[in-house]
């Protein structure tokens, strides 16, 4: 019994023990902590205040701003302004942004963005110094309205008016909240509609020809469209020669690889299928993202049910190595329809047409110059023949396509000359089917090592990455981010040389830890993360995989 009690007493006093030491331990180290993360988070904050010295976070904040309000300070201790994050619906997805204001004055200092998904190349463009630069001294009290205070960006109308009415809404709360008086918001002025513009370089009646076919002649009327449609998107009633309405055709604009692309997308008279869709203009890389036009995956959307999820990999396969075109695809299809279908809801026989017409022959006419007037159905025959589907253009000769492959491997191989680039049997333990290896040679055979194409999770989704490895398979020559969906100007920091070119001639043993062997990237702690994993994950399986394998 008394072994017991001395236990017991031993146990209690090393717990009291090293429960003191633990407390003063973290009594000693949580101001160092608390301190670092300041200091990174005053960095961040000094994008919009860019003369304050210190900042100091205050104790409430306005519901509306989701966020936490922050002092900034000169050297002097002078007030500079509040500074605070913030988060505006965009037309993808939130857009995270930063704000400065000087509350005495009633005005806003500038606006940083943070973080968003919108679409690359059109609604990124919330990004320009042209847009952002309008809010600079900006009275707190104006509107904030596209079109009226704040100049428009052409095809990213939802997005910019997502952040010009953050902007505006969330000012005035925080100055609310500050006690001072804003009045009431001024109520928003009719700004005139351009007028509607047939879209460039489209064939209207080949495409309605191809959606609807087997229809007869066929009649194109613009309609008036949804407010969250960019100026370049159009929408068509689709009629019979009868004038029986067949449905609705889009043409609107996704988010490709290569940037902007261009989508014909045909609605079914109830509003709740898809009739087809068609890949119209586009900059995506010949024989990979182009394949979003072929057959193969067009086809899939026909008769496809607005209902569905249109998640690639779900109910939409998807395109091995033309992940980001294949997305850009279905978010566009899904968005776009999903858009109309709720504007539209009333019923398309309550649309309200513009005075423009087009007309559709049953067949494509050789002279594409417009006609007068619609050229009639020719008669049917005893038995009708649904006229052959138009084939898809000649795709072009390989010679005069450029293989990623061998682009990337003449940039991390750089000055040893035309390269030969083959692909690699077996598959390493991890990689996913989209994951590819290739055996990199000099023009005169000499092997240089091995070129990987791989995926990793990045923090705005999957990114793709490019890594070189040396012929004995022990270090890395270079990496490269390809594809991925990164936060502009924070998580697209891991793909420029910084961050990259510290991974040229790392062993592939060693660790590739972020903090340890590798820096980080302030605010993209996870892009940076991600990049780095996938680089240490894939290098090893391919090095344990063909190690022996390649010859010399």
């Amino acid at each position: 019994m008394r072994e017991i009690i001395r236990l017991v007493l031993v146990l209690g006093l090393v717990g009291f023990i090293s429960g003191g030491a633990l407390g003063a331990f973290y009594k000693y180290t949580a101001p160092i902590v608390e301190a670092r993360q300041m200091q990174e988070v005053a960095e961040g904050l000094k994008a919009v205040v860019p003369d304050a010295k210190r900042f100091e976070k205050m104790d409430t904040a306005p519901p509306e701003v989701q966020g936490t309000l922050f002092k900034a300070f000169d050297d002097a201790g002078k007030t500079l302004g509040i500074v605070f994050e913030t988060i505006a619906k965009g037309f993808v997805g939130d857009i995270k942004l930063l704000i400065g204001i000087e509350p005495e004055n009633k005005k806003v200092i500038s606006i940083k963005i943070l973080g968003h998904q919108e679409t690359p190349g059109v609604g990124t463009r919330i990004e320009e110094p042209g847009f952002l630069g309008q809010f600079k001294g900006k009275s707190i009290l104006d509107n904030f309205q596209i079109g009226q205070d704040i100049d428009a960006l052409s095809g990213a109308t939802v997005s910019a008016k997502a952040v010009a009415k953050a902007v505006g809404l969330q000012t005035r709360a925080v100055l609310k909240h500050l006690g001072q008086d804003v009045g009431e918001l001024p109520p928003p002025v009719p700004v005139e509609q351009p007028p509607l513009e047939e879209p460039v370089k489209i064939d209207l009646p080949v495409l309605a020809g191809e959606l609807w076919t087997g229809m007869g002649s066929l009649q194109l009327v613009a309609v008036e469209v949804p407010a969250a449609f960019s100026a370049e998107e159009k929408v068509y009633l689709v009629k019979s020669e009868k004038g029986e309405n067949l449905g609705l055709l889009l043409v609107v604009i996704g988010n490709g690889y290569g940037g902007p692309m261009q989508l014909a997308v045909g609605m079914d008279k109830d509003l709740a299928k898809v009739t087809g869709i068609r890949l119209l203009e586009n900059k995506e890389t010949p024989g990979l993202g182009t394949k979003v036009g072929e057959e193969p995956f067009v086809g899939q959307f026909v008769g496809k049910p607005l209902k569905d999820t249109f998640i690639l990999g779900q109910d939409v396969d998807g395109i091995t190595m033309a992940t980001v075109s294949a997305q850009g695809v279905v978010d566009a299809v899904r968005e776009k329809t999903r858009v109309a279908a709720e504007h539209f809801k009333a019923g398309i026989d309550a649309i309200k047409v513009i005075p423009q017409q087009i007309s559709v022959p049953a067949e494509p006419a050789k002279d594409p110059a417009p006609k007068p007037a619609p050229i009639p159905a020719p008669k049917p025959a005893p038995a009708p023949v649904a006229p052959p589907k138009e084939q898809p253009a000649p795709p072009k000769p390989p010679a005069a396509q450029v293989r990623v492959q061998d682009t990337v491997a003449q940039e991390l191989w750089s000055g040893k000359g035309k390269l030969a680039v083959s692909a690699l049997a077996g598959t390493p333990s991890g990689f996913a089917p989209e994951d590819k290896a290739y055996l990199v040679k000099t023009e005169k055979g000499d092997t240089l090592g091995i070129l990987l194409l791989v995926y990793g999770k990045g923090y705005g989704g999957p990114m793709q990455i490019a890594i070189a490895l040396d012929k004995d398979l022990k270090s890395i020559v270079g990496v490269k981010l390809l594809e991925n969906k990164e936060t502009p100007g924070l998580g697209t920091k891991v793909g420029e040389a910084a961050f990259t070119g510290q991974f040229a001639g790392k062993q592939i043993s060693g660790s590739l830890t972020i903090g340890q062997d590798l820096d980080g990237i302030t605010m993209a702690t996870v892009s940076a993360e991600a990049f780095a994993n996938t680089v240490r994950e894939k290098a090893k399986a391919a090095a344990d995989f063909y190690r022996g394998r390649l010859g010399s």
